[in-house]
Formats: C-alpha cells, sequence, structure tokens
C-alpha cells in the first residue's frame, strides 16, 4: 500500500494536512477489502464492481482507474447510500461482510479538526461496544443530577481499563477523553491522556490494517500537543 511519508514532508500551500487522515482511512478500508478478497489488486477490485456498461462515461463515482486512487488515497469512497443509490463502501460490505467497518470507524473523524461537542462524544461513546462504553457512560443518571451522563471513576482507573481491552474502540475512547480534556480546558487532563496515547500507538503497531500508518497517527497528535496546528 502507498504510504503518505512523502506527502507528509512537503511543506507547499494548499489542503491542509488534515486531509492525510481521510487519505489514511480510504487506504486502510482497500487494505482491509484486499485481505477480504484474498488480496486482490485495485485493478481487479475496479473489474469485479465497476459497472463496466457505464465505465466510459467517467464520472466521479465510476471512472477507469478509480480503485487506484483509492489506492493512492487521491480519492475517497461515498460512504453513505443516498437517495436510492447505494454505495460503493455499501456494495463492497455486502460481498466482503466486515470491511466497512474500517472506513466508518470515529477513529478518523477524533483525528481531525472537526469540532466536536460533549453531545458529539457521548454519541461516539455510545456507539462502542459495551465493555468499552460502560466505563464511560454511566448505566442510571443519577436522580439528583439527571443531566450527568459520564461517569465519576478515576480517569487512571479508565485508561488503564481501555489499554488492556486495546482494541479500536478503546483507543478511539481515549482519543475521545483528549477531546473532553480540551473542552474543559484542563492541561493536566490533556497532558495525561498525553501519556495513554503514546502507549495506544504501541497497540496500533501490532494492528496490520493500521500499522502502516502508525507514524502519521503519531505525527498528528505531535503537532496537536505542541499547538503547531489548530486541529481543535
Amino acid at each position: 500500500m502507498a504510504i503518505l511519508k512523502n506527502e507528509i514532508a512537503k511543506k507547499t500551500r494548499g489542503r491542509p494536512k488534515l486531509d492525510l487522515i481521510y487519505k489514511c482511512r480510504t487506504q486502510v478500508w482497500l487494505y482491509a477489502v484486499s485481505m477480504a478478497s484474498g488480496r486482490m489488486t485495485p485493478a481487479q477490485l475496479e473489474l469485479l464492481f465497476c459497472d463496466m456498461k457505464s465505465a466510459g462515461k467517467h464520472t466521479p463515482s465510476n471512472r477507469p482507474g478509480l480503485w487506484g486512487k483509492y489506492e493512492s488515497g487521491k480519492v475517497s469512497p461515498r460512504i453513505h447510500s443516498r437517495n436510492g443509490k447505494q454505495s460503493i463502501v455499501d456494495r463492497v460490505e455486502e460481498r466482503f461482510p466486515g470491511t466497512a467497518y474500517w472506513i466508518k470507524i470515529p477513529f478518523w473523524n477524533l483525528l481531525t479538526a472537526k469540532h466536536m461537542s460533549m453531545d458529539d462524544l457521548k454519541q461516539i461513546y455510545m456507539s462502542f461496544e459495551p465493555n468499552v462504553r460502560d466505563l464511560i457512560i454511566m448505566e442510571e443518571t443519577d436522580d439528583k443530577y439527571p443531566w450527568c451522563w459520564r461517569t465519576q471513576d478515576d480517569l487512571e482507573e479508565i485508561c488503564e481499563e481501555l489499554l488492556k481491552i486495546g482494541d479500536i474502540d478503546a483507543i478511539s475512547a481515549i482519543l475521545c477523553l483528549f477531546r473532553e480534556a480540551k473542552l474543559k480546558q484542563s492541561i493536566i487532563e490533556f497532558q495525561f491522556i498525553y501519556e495513554y496515547w503514546i502507549q495506544c500507538l504501541a497497540i496500533i503497531n501490532g494492528l496490520p490494517l493500521l500499522s502502516t500508518h502508525s507514524f502519521f497517527f503519531e505525527l498528528t497528535m505531535d503537532e496537536m500537543i505542541e499547538g503547531k496546528k489548530d486541529f481543535w
């Protein structure tokens, strides 16, 4: 798979670096599809999923070489079906179940400059599997404080449990906690959770679908910490 080191090294003007997050997302999805298909190449996948009758029309969603652009990250596939037309991600999911997961996970948006409120973070927490979600979302709200949905457990205990789980939901939850710290303007929590992010990078290095891009995740977070980019 093509990696984005050369693009990161360039100091050219134009689209901001955060766009590379979505390029990573597309490449990881394509890698998942390739593995699920028995290592089919982008050209083979294009033949499998392309409507050859309309291939000559060169439409944005269906043109020769499109899957090669997915491989380079220059083009992202449409993720959600709309207006009765099935997206390429959903079409591929029908043939290779489990692949859509890798492009739809909140992990990607959590690494971008997209603003998120506490309500947004709550929705992400609610999307996690129960073993992660229940560490952060209270099963029942307190009658005295019905507006409070966050558990009041010790932050270190939560992070330690998330590291023990060690899957992409757990890593994403730690990124959510990062954003919480920023929203609360808590430098102490921000720095504390960063130490757990460093440990998350070691976990990412052990995940075949993400390991090839781990250098970029590290760079992204370093720029947040150092204030080189106003990511949030």
